[in-house]
Protein backbone atom coordinates (compact mmCIF):
# COMPACT_ATOMS: atom_id res chain seq x y z
CA UNK A 1 0.00 0.00 0.00
CA UNK A 2 1.46 3.49 -0.86
CA UNK A 3 1.87 5.97 1.63
CA UNK A 4 0.85 9.88 1.23
CA UNK A 5 4.16 11.07 0.96
CA UNK A 6 4.85 8.32 -1.78
CA UNK A 7 1.62 9.46 -3.80
CA UNK A 8 3.03 13.10 -3.14
CA UNK A 9 6.33 11.81 -5.21
CA UNK A 10 4.18 10.12 -7.76
CA UNK A 11 1.65 13.50 -8.16
CA UNK A 12 4.88 15.87 -8.42
CA UNK A 13 6.69 13.66 -10.54
CA UNK A 14 2.93 14.00 -13.27
CA UNK A 15 3.08 17.36 -12.46
CA UNK A 16 6.67 17.79 -14.03
CA UNK A 17 6.03 15.32 -16.71
CA UNK A 18 2.70 17.79 -17.58
CA UNK A 19 4.64 21.26 -17.10
CA UNK A 20 7.35 19.32 -20.11
CA UNK A 21 4.95 18.50 -22.09
CA UNK A 22 3.58 22.11 -21.81
CA UNK A 23 6.86 23.21 -22.50
CA UNK A 24 7.57 21.12 -26.07
CA UNK A 25 4.17 21.79 -27.67
CA UNK A 26 5.02 25.85 -26.95
CA UNK A 27 8.75 25.15 -28.35
CA UNK A 28 6.89 23.26 -31.52
CA UNK A 29 4.57 26.54 -31.56
CA UNK A 30 7.95 28.93 -31.44
CA UNK A 31 9.81 27.06 -33.72
CA UNK A 32 6.70 26.75 -36.15
CA UNK A 33 5.50 23.29 -36.33
CA UNK A 34 6.71 19.88 -35.87
CA UNK A 35 7.92 19.75 -39.25
CA UNK A 36 10.31 22.33 -38.90
CA UNK A 37 11.65 20.72 -35.75
CA UNK A 38 11.98 17.55 -37.67
CA UNK A 39 13.89 18.68 -40.21
CA UNK A 40 16.34 20.33 -38.31
CA UNK A 41 16.48 16.81 -35.67
CA UNK A 42 17.47 15.17 -39.24
CA UNK A 43 20.16 17.98 -40.49
CA UNK A 44 21.49 17.67 -36.94
CA UNK A 45 21.23 13.88 -36.45
CA UNK A 46 23.26 13.46 -40.22
CA UNK A 47 25.27 15.93 -39.41
CA UNK A 48 26.43 14.02 -35.98
CA UNK A 49 26.57 10.89 -37.65
CA UNK A 50 28.71 12.22 -40.79
CA UNK A 51 31.16 13.88 -38.42
CA UNK A 52 31.34 11.34 -35.65
CA UNK A 53 31.97 8.64 -38.12
CA UNK A 54 34.43 10.23 -40.60
CA UNK A 55 36.37 11.20 -37.26
CA UNK A 56 35.61 7.57 -36.16
CA UNK A 57 34.27 8.20 -33.23
CA UNK A 58 32.86 5.61 -31.57
CA UNK A 59 28.99 5.32 -31.09
CA UNK A 60 28.38 7.60 -33.37
CA UNK A 61 24.81 6.25 -33.81
CA UNK A 62 24.29 7.04 -30.47
CA UNK A 63 25.90 10.41 -31.10
CA UNK A 64 24.08 11.37 -34.00
CA UNK A 65 20.68 10.37 -31.58
CA UNK A 66 21.73 13.45 -29.25
CA UNK A 67 22.38 15.54 -32.54
CA UNK A 68 19.42 15.23 -33.64
CA UNK A 69 17.38 15.99 -30.16
CA UNK A 70 19.79 19.20 -29.96
CA UNK A 71 19.05 20.10 -33.25
CA UNK A 72 15.02 19.73 -32.49
CA UNK A 73 15.48 21.48 -28.88
CA UNK A 74 17.55 24.20 -30.81
CA UNK A 75 14.60 25.40 -32.96
CA UNK A 76 12.61 25.79 -30.04
CA UNK A 77 15.18 28.46 -28.51
CA UNK A 78 13.84 32.47 -29.53
CA UNK A 79 17.71 33.44 -29.80
CA UNK A 80 19.58 33.79 -33.07
CA UNK A 81 20.37 30.36 -32.36
CA UNK A 82 16.73 29.17 -32.45
CA UNK A 83 16.25 31.39 -35.55
CA UNK A 84 18.72 30.16 -37.58
CA UNK A 85 17.50 26.23 -36.38
CA UNK A 86 14.52 26.88 -37.90
CA UNK A 87 15.74 28.19 -40.85
CA UNK A 88 17.47 24.82 -41.35
CA UNK A 89 14.49 23.42 -40.43
CA UNK A 90 12.17 24.89 -43.17
CA UNK A 91 14.65 24.10 -45.30
CA UNK A 92 15.06 20.51 -44.69
CA UNK A 93 11.65 20.17 -44.78
CA UNK A 94 10.81 22.36 -47.80
CA UNK A 95 13.79 20.02 -49.72
CA UNK A 96 11.97 16.39 -48.29
CA UNK A 97 8.60 17.60 -49.00
CA UNK A 98 10.02 18.69 -52.74
CA UNK A 99 11.45 15.42 -53.09
CA UNK A 100 8.26 13.27 -52.10
CA UNK A 101 6.55 14.63 -54.66
CA UNK A 102 8.97 14.49 -57.33
CA UNK A 103 8.91 11.05 -56.49
CA UNK A 104 4.79 11.08 -56.48
CA UNK A 105 5.09 12.67 -59.87
CA UNK A 106 7.58 10.70 -61.73
CA UNK A 107 7.56 7.32 -59.27
CA UNK A 108 11.53 7.46 -59.21
CA UNK A 109 11.63 4.63 -56.36
CA UNK A 110 9.31 2.39 -58.24
CA UNK A 111 11.05 2.60 -61.49
CA UNK A 112 14.73 2.26 -59.36
CA UNK A 113 13.31 -0.66 -58.04
CA UNK A 114 11.85 -2.17 -60.97
CA UNK A 115 15.00 -1.75 -62.83
CA UNK A 116 17.41 -3.27 -59.89
CA UNK A 117 14.83 -6.58 -60.48
CA UNK A 118 15.42 -6.70 -64.74
CA UNK A 119 18.82 -6.35 -63.81
CA UNK A 120 19.04 -9.31 -61.11
CA UNK A 121 16.83 -11.42 -63.49
CA UNK A 122 18.95 -10.79 -66.90
CA UNK A 123 22.20 -11.29 -64.89
CA UNK A 124 21.26 -14.83 -63.89
CA UNK A 125 19.83 -15.97 -66.68
CA UNK A 126 23.71 -14.83 -68.63
CA UNK A 127 25.19 -16.78 -65.96
CA UNK A 128 22.44 -19.84 -66.43
CA UNK A 129 23.31 -19.55 -70.03
CA UNK A 130 27.17 -19.29 -70.02
CA UNK A 131 27.98 -20.50 -66.58
CA UNK A 132 30.05 -17.83 -65.82
CA UNK A 133 30.22 -18.66 -62.47
CA UNK A 134 30.97 -21.95 -63.01
CA UNK A 135 33.90 -21.07 -65.38
CA UNK A 136 35.17 -18.86 -63.50
CA UNK A 137 35.34 -21.62 -59.83
CA UNK A 138 36.93 -23.89 -62.58
CA UNK A 139 39.72 -21.30 -63.72
CA UNK A 140 40.37 -20.05 -59.92
CA UNK A 141 40.89 -23.78 -59.14
CA UNK A 142 42.53 -24.82 -62.00
CA UNK A 143 44.96 -21.55 -61.50
CA UNK A 144 45.26 -22.54 -57.72
CA UNK A 145 46.22 -26.12 -58.77
CA UNK A 146 48.97 -24.93 -61.44
CA UNK A 147 50.24 -22.47 -59.24
CA UNK A 148 50.59 -25.25 -56.50
CA UNK A 149 52.67 -27.81 -59.13
CA UNK A 150 54.93 -24.66 -59.90
CA UNK A 151 55.97 -24.46 -56.45
CA UNK A 152 56.28 -27.49 -55.83
CA UNK A 153 58.25 -28.39 -58.54
CA UNK A 154 60.19 -25.17 -58.19
CA UNK A 155 60.55 -25.03 -54.61
CA UNK A 156 59.44 -21.09 -54.89
CA UNK A 157 58.37 -20.16 -51.55
CA UNK A 158 60.97 -21.92 -49.65
CA UNK A 159 63.80 -19.90 -52.02
CA UNK A 160 61.75 -16.63 -51.44
CA UNK A 161 61.42 -17.61 -47.62
CA UNK A 162 65.63 -18.31 -47.37
CA UNK A 163 66.30 -15.25 -49.87
CA UNK A 164 64.54 -12.77 -47.44
CA UNK A 165 66.40 -14.64 -44.52
CA UNK A 166 69.44 -14.03 -45.97
CA UNK A 167 68.51 -10.43 -47.25
CA UNK A 168 67.38 -9.65 -43.55
CA UNK A 169 70.55 -11.45 -42.32
CA UNK A 170 72.62 -9.00 -44.35
CA UNK A 171 70.97 -5.76 -43.19
CA UNK A 172 71.41 -6.94 -39.45
CA UNK A 173 75.13 -7.30 -40.38
CA UNK A 174 75.22 -3.75 -41.93
CA UNK A 175 73.27 -2.04 -39.16
CA UNK A 176 75.99 -3.05 -36.74
CA UNK A 177 74.56 -6.09 -34.96
CA UNK A 178 77.23 -7.22 -32.65
CA UNK A 179 75.39 -10.45 -31.50
CA UNK A 180 75.26 -11.93 -34.85
CA UNK A 181 78.88 -11.26 -35.17
CA UNK A 182 79.67 -13.03 -31.97
CA UNK A 183 76.73 -15.97 -33.65
CA UNK A 184 79.15 -16.27 -36.71
CA UNK A 185 82.77 -16.26 -34.85
CA UNK A 186 81.42 -19.09 -32.00
CA UNK A 187 80.35 -21.01 -35.55
CA UNK A 188 83.27 -21.09 -37.40
CA UNK A 189 85.24 -21.89 -34.13
CA UNK A 190 82.80 -24.65 -33.15
CA UNK A 191 83.23 -25.97 -36.66
CA UNK A 192 85.29 -28.93 -37.24
CA UNK A 193 87.62 -28.92 -39.70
Amino acid sequence: MSTIADQQKKLAMAKKVNDGMDKVTAGTKTAGGTSIVAGASVVAGAGTLLVASTVGLPLAGTLAVGGAIAGGAATMRSDKVGEQARKVGKTANSFFSGMVAFNNKHNITGKAFKAANQSIKKAQELNEKYKVTDNITKAVTVTAKKASDVNEKYKVTDNIGKAVASGLDQVSKLAGDEDEEENDKNKKIAAPK
